[in-house]
């Protein structure tokens, strides 16, 4: 079959077959996946009782509505708190906020989870089941960019084989329909990967303001997406080298108004962060922040019987201005905590304070159905034997090199091994 070249708004190549669907199809195709998919996560939130991370999440996310304070559930961005607590704002319902203490390491959202429950009794559940319909426009942004960007690769049919595998997913299904984050930050970070990698193709200004909005609202959404901050520069690099090395007449000389672009996005990208978070402490010298975790400190500390630490004070970078807002790095600092307090995790029948560096590639193997896994295989051996396969492989770069390095951040830390969706960045490659 033919195969022509066309070229879009944004200078990108989308490939498309002479035989491709009409306009009207491919909408009726993609509306149809799209209600299917929200049909199936609607009755999931009728179903599902709050979960236990959940609970916390919805008084955490109406308490910066009220209060404009980000301490509460700090060890997450704020974004998708924020957009599942817009129904309760416009609901009558009871707030009691008499055990909302600020603190560094000590997390008071359990605490006042707990207060919002006994202060609504059981319309608790009513205000749960509207908060996560606020979240399911995350699940739409998912399947629309998978849609795109299947299409994009491989045409029509690559599109709704990359958009039915997120719209049936089991592990998209069941966390979406929750107000957690983690399948709204695999939305987010899915759309930002797309934008970067037409940003690679085609390094334009367009491109490149698109790519850092995008990059500003996943990082929002999850704190692993600060890693996008290394790699994004790592993998522009590569890239063009490798343009390099394809063709010897390419010159080298126009990098430096890409590069300019690419700070650009990086900007862009932390001026999102720090709007989400109104600029609260953002250039704070590190040597000013009060730390409990090994890693920031030096040292093991108890947040009941210790007074915080900073290994920085009495280091020249002590001084260096935070670029970060204050409560998002102290959540990493609580998150870091947490993870060194050496928790027992299980794994194919024991238990371990120890933790396992391949716990998330067996959580993995078992919680992916077996025909996705089949199809991996499938495209793997396609991808070994077809050299124009591995060509089209070079954009995927923006979305599995991050992936791969959330796997394997989240394999190094051995202290807590309890759940499989911190490594749901995964699912869409």
């Amino acid at each position: 079959m033919a195969t022509s070249i066309r070229k879009t708004d944004d200078t990108h190549s989308e490939a498309e077959t002479d035989s491709g669907w009409p306009r009207g199809v491919r909408l009726a195709v993609l509306g149809g996946l799209a209600f299917a998919h929200l049909v199936l996560c609607t009755i999931l939130t009728f179903r599902y009782s709050p979960t236990e991370n959940e609970v916390a999440h919805l008084p955490a996310g109406l308490a910066i509505w009220r209060t404009g304070r980000f301490d509460l559930y700090k060890v997450n961005p704020p974004l998708p708190r924020l957009v599942a607590a817009i129904p309760l704002i416009m609901s009558p319902h009871q707030e009691d906020w008499s055990r909302y203490t600020a603190n560094t390491a000590r997390r008071p959202e359990w605490q006042v989870a707990h207060d919002f429950f006994e202060a609504n009794g059981e319309r608790s559940f009513e205000f749960f089941r509207m908060a996560r319909w606020a979240c399911l426009p995350f699940l739409l942004l998912g399947l629309i960019v998978c849609w795109r960007w299947g299409r994009e690769l491989r045409g029509d049919w690559g599109g709704l084989m990359a958009a039915s595998l997120w719209c049936f997913s089991p592990n998209i299904l069941g966390h979406g329909s929750l107000i957690t984050p983690d399948v709204p930050a695999v939305a987010c970070g899915l759309l930002a990967a797309w934008r970067f990698s037409h940003w690679l193709k085609s390094p334009t200004w367009k491109n490149g303001t698109l790519a850092g909005i995008c990059l500003g609202v996943a990082l929002l959404t999850k704190t692993y997406w600060v890693s996008l901050l290394m790699i994004w520069p790592g993998l522009w690099l590569v890239w063009r080298c490798g343009q390099l090395s394809a063709d010897r007449s390419a010159s080298p000389r126009s990098w430096g108004g890409e590069f300019l672009q690419l700070t650009a996005i990086l900007l862009l990208g932390l001026h999102i962060l720090n709007t989400g978070y109104l600029y609260q402490g953002t250039g704070t010298p590190l040597r000013e922040f009060n730390f409990y975790s090994r890693s920031f400190t030096g040292k093991s500390l108890d947040p009941e019987l210790d007074p915080p630490g900073n290994r920085f004070r009495e280091r020249i970078w002590g001084g260096i201005p935070v670029p970060f807002p204050q409560e998002y790095l102290l959540g990493i600092d609580v998150q870091k905590w947490d993870f060194e307090q050496r928790m027992w995790s299980y794994l194919l029948g024991e238990w371990s304070q120890e933790g396992w560096w391949h716990y998330y590639l067996v959580g993995l193997f078992f919680k992916v159905p077996v025909g996705v896994w089949i199809l991996c295989a499938w495209a793997l051996g396609s991808f070994i034997r077809n050299r124009n396969l591995r060509r089209e492989f070079a954009p995927l770069l923006a979305l599995v090199v991050p992936a791969l390095g959330i796997l394997l951040l989240a394999s190094l830390q051995r202290g807590m091994n309890h759940h499989v969706r911190y490594v749901f960045a995964m699912l869409p490659v």
